[in-house]
């Protein structure tokens, strides 16, 4: 059913009466048992749920014959399945705005990892720290970051005519580091390398 002007086809049409809208609605709905969870929610449409004159005329309490020329008056089907899309477009758009949340605190999180992790391997001396552990802490920040950031996390292995090249996705950003502290680091990780 095509838009005119402004009005979405499940809105109130021209010619169709309060009580004619009301049923309307009423059909339109029967897909829509719950309740949004939030204020603002939306709730999906149950597909399971078929819509029906018959089921509609007896849950009102009228008889079918009383709906069925409202019905192909006013396009209730096809408007209802508009609804139903527009609907589906509501449901998507907020799951992909809470996605991009999660993705934002994820990083987020990892960012404070990799920094509290790196701060703690710059100040222990070296006697005590364990670095199996702090390396380990880096080595979970930057899957997380990565992850987050939609970056792949492990190595890729790619042939070239026979030979086998492997190379390693993971990076930490270590940029806001003075020489100093990276040469510290960098003896840290060597402690800790097998071998």
């Amino acid at each position: 059913m095509a838009h005119t002007g402004q009005r979405d086809p499940w809105e109130r049409l021209p010619g169709e009466t309060a009580r004619q809208y009301e049923c309307f609605c009423a059909y339109r709905d029967m897909r829509y048992l719950e309740k949004p969870k939030k204020p603002g929610g939306v709730v999906r449409p149950d597909f399971t749920v078929r819509r029906s004159i018959r089921g509609l005329a007896e849950q009102m309490g009228v008889t079918r014959k009383s709906l069925e020329p409202m019905s192909a008056k006013f396009d209730w089907v096809a408007r209802a399945e508009e609804y139903d899309s527009y609907i589906l477009d509501c449901v998507a758009a907020q799951n992909t705005a809470q996605i991009v949340k999660m993705h934002e605190k994820h990083a987020a999180i990892a960012e404070q990892m990799l920094r509290k992790a790196t701060g703690r391997l710059l100040t222990i001396p070296d006697a005590d720290i364990d670095a199996n552990a702090v390396v380990r802490m880096v080595d979970i920040g930057v899957k997380v970051e990565r992850l987050s950031r939609g970056e792949p996390t492990e190595n890729r292995t790619v042939t070239h005519g026979g030979a086998l090249e492997v190379e390693n996705t993971q990076r930490a950003d270590l940029s806001a580091l003075s020489d100093e502290e990276l040469n510290q680091l960098a003896g840290l990780l060597e402690k800790s390398s097998p071998g």
